[in-house]
């Protein structure tokens, strides 16, 4: 046999065995499709309600023996006159083929019918049958003096079939005219229009396709002539529409009070709390620091935060004064730090510490020896700042308690209100739908909180005097320019760079003075010194001479100008122990050989900028986290989510207003009708 043949063999057997898997799995899938649903409905002088249903069902792909339908009984008093039929036959009350039964529960009316298996004869041809199904709904209708109302769930959404064209005809119990008419259709309780005021007797509901799952209401409003009493749902349900009404105004009054008095509320918070007191202090500006305070506690009671550029000016400023050397390990200014030989018994318990946790025991350290090892003293030193900043009058209590306080406040209250507003929503949903308003007001009110948290931290009145002095300072350090002439003003530059880095100025005080002779700081010894020895051999060494007083040091080392200057010791760079190597300034920096004026300013800021980020290191463990964050934080366990969906029918002739004033009671939107439930086939 050639290969052609065998080839053209097993190409035949493999169409066999597809369509045969194909025809296999159409059997074994059932399914129907409802063609049309329509119905001819007409309601009685005394209420009563009369069905008539038609349904084209097409059966496909599968044998089906039965149908049922089933209606709650939620908003109707009961149901009568079942009936079923298909062409010419009738169903009779029995069981087996075309019999139908009804089963009443305490929740619902059930009516199932039967009837022979469909798709006997063609098993894959689909097979199309007209069911139509009576029934007569008692208490079904709304009565009030306004206008009386029908108002039925004629699609339920509780199906697994698809409905392709539905239409209702609707018969008024006497006539009216057409203006004294209302009527539309919901969609899964969306306003979707499809009504059609046919005559002053007779409206007509159009709507489709319907898949699996959407519901289809109808309602229609009339005079009122119905001589019947409101059944007893009605009265609940018109009971609990005006009890939760009531709840809603109050709610909505509730959240109107909350977005105006809780911004007054909060206003009047800090009013009280967190506002300084009044100071009579107005000086434009101060040319020297108002009283010997250290730069760090200066920046804690400008900004009311101990921080790292406090830390780092407690540094800087611990260095002026004689107490600390730094010198450049590199051309990219990383430092070390050694102590000196001056007694530290002077120093006040922050500047101690911050020196102990620099130096942390030793005599020398590297920038190297303090990343990922700093951080753990940063709660230490704040709190020691905060501590000094109480001591010294500044504030009644501790700026980072007063925040945390509220802070906590205001994070507890948003992470509590949104499950209870949750819980509000679900448990009150009948009397009370809006009652979840109030709490969405609380939550904003809390969330503001937490903002308001960082301005709270009061000053004394000392504290508020001082900061008014320090930033008339600060304003002179800013624009020094303007008040000076910056070539007579040379021997501020190391004099005041420590306030220049708590004011958070220090590149804007460097570059002020790149451009003119001002001496470098004796603490400060940079990379590149224009020192041939130094060029020859990189082994230079520290010493502790304290005979040798800094000529920079002696003549500027106490906080404030007027106070008594201390000799601390300098150290000296030597090759030799005999030989001796002055401090150079930025002039002879800029004219030397190795280095220019701007890598030395420039290498100065960045020393600034690595000592300040290698003592943060790892600082997410501390409580140095922006306040940003911390709001980032509390948001990010706040989560909500809402959806929704809504249809409308633009091609009908004839719609209603939305508006609630056009219905004589039960609300505007949809879902408020009887009849849904569930149907289905088997």
């Amino acid at each position: 046999m050639s290969i052609r043949r065998w080839l053209y063999i097993f190409f035949l057997t493999a169409v066999l065995l597809y369509g045969w898997s194909g025809a296999a799995a159409a059997q074994s899938g059932k399914g129907v499709v409802v063609r049309e649903r329509n119905a001819d409905i007409t309601i009685s002088q005394n209420g009563d309600v009369s069905f008539v249903e038609t349904w084209v069902v097409d059966f496909q792909n599968g044998s089906f023996t039965f149908a049922f339908r089933e209606i709650p009984k939620n908003k109707l008093n009961d149901i009568t006159g079942w009936g079923v039929r298909e062409g010419e036959r009738v169903f009779q009350d029995s069981y087996g083929d075309y019999t139908f039964n009804v089963d009443e529960s305490a929740d619902a009316y059930k009516i199932t019918w039967r009837f022979p298996a469909t798709n006997q004869r063609e098993k894959f041809l689909s097979d199309t049958h007209t069911f139509e199904l009576k029934y007569t709904v008692r208490g079904a209708t709304r009565i009030y003096p306004q206008g009386d109302q029908f108002w039925w769930k004629f699609i339920e959404s509780d199906r697994a079939y698809p409905i392709e064209s539905s239409r209702v005809t609707l018969h008024l119990p006497q006539e009216f005219s057409a203006d004294q008419l209302t009527a539309t259709t919901y969609v899964n309780a969306d306003q979707a229009g499809g009504a059609r005021v046919r005559d002053g007797k007779t409206i007509e509901f159009n709507g489709g396709p319907f898949s699996p799952k959407m519901e289809w209401e109808i309602r229609a409003q009339f005079p009122h002539v119905l001589r019947a009493e409101p059944a007893e749902w009605q009265k609940w349900d018109d009971y609990v529409a005006q009890v939760a009404a009531q709840n809603n105004f109050y709610a909505m009054a509730a959240l109107v009070a909350l977005l105006f008095g809780g911004p007054l509320l909060l206003l009047v918070l800090w009013y009280l709390l967190g506002r300084d007191k009044p100071t009579t202090f107005r000086a434009e500006f101060l040319p020297q620091p108002p009283d010997d305070t250290p730069p760090g506690v200066v920046g804690t009671l400008l900004d009311e935060r101990a921080d790292v550029q406090d830390i780092v000016a407690t540094m800087v400023d611990l260095a002026r004064r004689g107490y600390l050397q730094i010198r450049e390990l590199d051309a990219f200014g990383a430092p070390e730090y050694a102590r000196t030989a001056q007694s530290a018994a002077g120093l006040a318990p922050f500047e101690k510490e911050t020196l102990d946790a620099l130096l942390r025991g030793s005599a020398m350290q590297t920038l190297g020896d303090l990343r990922g090892a700093f951080y753990t003293h940063l709660t230490t030193l704040q709190d020691a700042l905060y501590r000094e900043a109480v001591a010294r009058g500044f504030f009644p209590a501790s700026p980072l308690a007063t925040r945390n306080l509220y802070f906590r406040i205001g994070k507890w209250g948003a992470l509590i209100v949104p499950p209870l507003a949750v819980g509000a929503a679900c448990l009150l949903i009948v009397f009370a739908p809006m009652a979840f308003l109030p709490l969405c007001g609380l939550e904003i009110f809390f969330l503001a909180l937490l903002g308001l948290s960082r301005v709270m931290p009061q000053r004394t009145a000392k504290g508020a005097t001082a900061a008014a002095q320090w930033n008339a300072f600060k304003r002179y350090l800013t624009q020094l320019e303007k008040y000076e002439n910056l070539q007579n003003a040379q021997t501020k530059f190391a004099e005041y760079l420590p306030y220049a880095i708590a004011f958070g100025l220090e590149k804007t005080w460097i570059e002020k003075f790149k451009q003119t002779d001002a001496p470098a700081p004796t603490w400060y010894v940079p990379y590149d010194m224009p020192d041939a020895q130094r060029a020859a051999n990189d082994d230079w060494t520290w010493r502790n001479v304290s005979s040798v007083p800094s000529a920079a040091a002696a003549s500027s080392s106490t906080h404030a100008p007027n106070a008594p200057a201390p000799a601390p010791a300098a150290p000296l760079f030597h090759d030799s122990p005999t030989e001796q190597t002055a401090a150079p300034n930025l002039d002879d920096l800029a004219r030397g050989s190795f280095v220019s004026l701007n890598h030395v300013s420039g290498n100065m800021f960045d020393f600034l900028n690595l000592s300040a980020a290698a003592f943060t290191d790892r600082t997410s463990q501390t409580r140095t986290q922006s306040f940003g964050e911390d709001i980032r934080s509390v948001l990010d366990q706040l989560a909500s989510s809402s959806s929704g969906s809504s249809s409308s029918d633009s091609s009908s002739s004839w719609s209603s207003s939305s508006d609630s004033s056009s219905w004589s009671g039960g609300g505007s939107s949809g879902g408020g009708g009887g009849g849904g439930g569930s149907s289905g086939f088997g």
